[in-house]
C-alpha cells in the first residue's frame, strides 16, 4: 500500500476529495497518503477507517489510530473520549458503505486503466506477473497480497495513487454473486480468468456453476471491455458465452492454435522456464522465474492484457517478466545448507488442481533429485472432498514421488491409498509431521510442502529452515 509523502508525492486524499466522496462534512487541512482498516499498520498521515465485524468494532481503535499519527478516522460510532479530537474525526452512517464510497470516488477519477483477475487459481501470482511485465511501462499499482474480497478490493482501489498508469486488482469469492459486487466497484476495462477448477464446491453445486460465478466479473465492464479467457479450460465456452452476451471483446490464451496467445514450447529449469509464445503471430522467447506449466500458461494471459491497455507485449515478455519474485508460501525454493535439501514453499493454499501441478512441476523441475511432498488437507471441497484427495494418488505414483507426508483427516485417506512404499509418515498436525520429514531427508532431496491456508503448513518449512 502507499505509505507516506517519499514514496508517493502526490496525496491521495484531501479535504476536498473526501468531501466529494463521502457526502458529509470532513474538517479542513485532512492530507492523507493512505487508508487503513487495521489500526495496527496506521503510519503518520494514514486514514483509519473503522470498519465492523461481527466479533469486531473498529471504533473502538480510533483513538489508538489517532494516537499513532492518524490524519483522520471514519467512524459511525461515537466512543469515550473521541470527542477529544474534533478536527480529525468524519461521522458517517455506515463504514462499510463508506470504504466502498472511497473507492468508488477513486475509481472514477482515476485515468488509470484497470485490470481484474479472477479464477479458481493462479490470481496472486497472475497478478504479480502482471505487475512486473507492466512496471517499467507507466506507474502501476497492485492489491497488495490477496486483498480480493468485500473489503480488501475497496481498500485496495481506496489507495491507488493518483498518477497511477495501471492498475491491477485482484478479485476473489467463495459463493455466487460475490464477484458482482467487487466487479461493480472496480469496474474494470479489461479482465482475466486463469482457469476454472473444483474449488469451493462446499457452496457450489458443480464446477459449471463455479465458471458462472466467475463469469460474472464481465458485467462490470464497459462496452469496450477485454475479457482474456483460458481456452484450455473445460468450461471456456460457459466464459466465452458469458462475455459475448455483453459484446465484450474476448482474447483467447492457451495450447491450441485457436488461440490468440499460443504456449508454443515450454522448458522447465529449476528457477524458472524458457517459454517460446506465438502472441497473435509474432514468435517471442523468453524467461519466466517460476515454474510450472499452468504459470507459463498464465503468463500468456499477462502479454495479451498487456497489449489490451496499449502497452508492449513484447517488451514485457522480454524484460519486465525476468524481474518476477515469487511471494512467500507461492512457490519460494530455498536451498537449506544444513542438510543440503531444497524446499519448494507452496503453503498459502491448495486445491485439487494446483496441488497436481505442482506435483508435475515438482518432478518435471528436479528430474535428476529425489522427491518428497508435505501435503496438508485442502478444504472447502464439499461431500467429493475424500475422493479428491484420494484421487492424487495416481499423480503420485506417475511422478516418481519417492515419500509422501500427509497432515490432517483427509490426506490420512490418500496416506492409506497409497503404496507402502511411497508413505513417509501421516499426522493430524503440521508441526508433529515435520519432526518426521527430519528422520528421513538425505542431501540433494527436493521437498514439495503445500496444504490448504488453515492446514498452517507453513510450520514444516520452518522446522526444516532451522534444522
Amino acid at each position: 500500500m502507499i505509505q507516506n509523502s517519499d514514496t508517493h508525492p502526490l496525496p491521495i486524499w484531501e479535504s476536498s476529495s473526501l468531501r466529494e466522496a463521502l457526502d458529509t462534512k470532513v474538517p479542513d487541512g485532512i492530507t492523507s497518503y493512505s487508508i487503513s482498516i487495521d489500526s495496527r499498520t496506521i503510519t503518520k498521515g494514514s486514514i483509519f477507517v473503522a470498519l465492523k465485524g461481527e466479533s469486531y468494532n473498529g471504533n473502538s481503535f480510533a483513538i489508538e489510530a489517532l494516537n499513532k499519527g492518524a490524519a483522520a478516522c471514519i467512524i459511525d460510532e461515537r466512543i469515550e473520549g473521541i470527542q477529544e479530537y474534533p478536527h480529525k474525526l468524519i461521522m458517517v452512517k455506515d463504514t462499510v458503505q463508506a470504504l466502498e464510497d472511497l473507492a468508488h470516488y477513486s475509481r472514477a477519477r482515476t485515468k488509470a486503466k484497470i485490470i481484474g483477475i479472477t479464477g479458481s487459481v493462479g490470481k496472486t501470482t497472475t497478478k504479480e506477473l502482471l505487475k512486473a511485465a507492466l512496471d517499467l511501462q507507466g506507474e502501476v499499482y497492485a492489491t497488495m497480497g490477496n486483498l480480493n474480497n468485500h473489503f480488501g478490493l475497496p481498500l485496495s482501489l481506496a489507495n491507488m495513487p493518483i498518477e497511477t498508469k495501471y492498475g491491477i486488482f485482484e478479485l476473489g469469492m467463495n459463493h455466487a454473486g460475490e464477484i458482482l459486487n467487487l466487479t461493480n466497484i472496480a469496474k474494470p476495462d479489461v479482465t482475466i480468468i486463469t482457469t476454472i477448477e473444483a474449488v469451493h464446491l462446499e457452496f457450489f453445486s458443480s464446477v459449471s456453476a463455479i465458471a458462472e460465478a466467475k463469469a460474472e466479473i464481465f458485467r462490470g465492464m464497459g462496452k469496450e471491455g477485454v475479457a482474456i479467457i483460458n481456452n484450455d479450460n473445460p468450461y471456456h465456452l460457459i466464459l466465452e458465452d458469458s462475455a459475448k452476451a455483453l459484446n465484450l471483446n474476448i482474447i483467447k490464451f492457451g495450447s491450441s492454435a485457436g488461440c490468440d496467445y499460443i504456449l508454443e514450447s515450454y522448458f522447465t529449469k529449476n528457477t524458472g522456464a524458457e517459454i517460446i509464445a506465438d502472441l497473435r503471430g509474432k514468435i517471442v522467447e523468453y524467461f519466466l522465474p517460476i515454474s510450472g506449466r499452468h504459470h507459463a500458461l498464465n503468463s500468456l494471459a499477462v502479454l495479451a492484457a498487456v497489449e489490451a491497455v496499449g502497452a508492449d507485449a513484447e517488451f514485457a515478455a522480454r524484460k519486465g517478466l525476468s524481474n518476477f519474485e515469487p511471494q512467500k508460501r507461492r512457490g519460494q525454493i530455498t536451498h537449506v545448507p544444513s542438510l543440503d535439501i531444497t524446499i519448494i514453499d507452496d503453503c498459502y493454499n491448495a486445491s485439487p488442481a494446483s496441488v497436481a501441478a505442482a506435483i508435475d512441476n515438482l518432478s518435471a523441475s528436479w528430474p535428476e533429485n529425489r522427491l518428497l511432498v508435505a501435503l496438508g488437507d485442502m478444504k472447502e471441497l464439499g461431500v467429493l472432498a475424500q475422493e479428491f484427495h484420494v484421487n492424487l494418488k495416481e499423480n503420485i505414483i506417475r511422478n516418481n514421488i519417492s515419500k509422501v507426508f500427509c497432515v490432517g483427516e483427509l490426506m490420512e485417506k490418500l496416506f492409506a491409498a497409497l503404496p507402502s512404499s511411497y508413505q513417509g509418515f501421516h499426522a493430524y498436525d503440521a508441526a508433529s509431521i515435520a519432526k518426521e520429514i527430519l528422520k528421513h531427508v538425505k542431501p540433494k532431496d527436493v521437498i514439495l510442502v503445500k496444504g490448504s491456508r488453515s492446514m498452517q503448513m507453513e510450520k514444516v518449512v520452518d522446522a526444516l529452515l532451522t534444522a
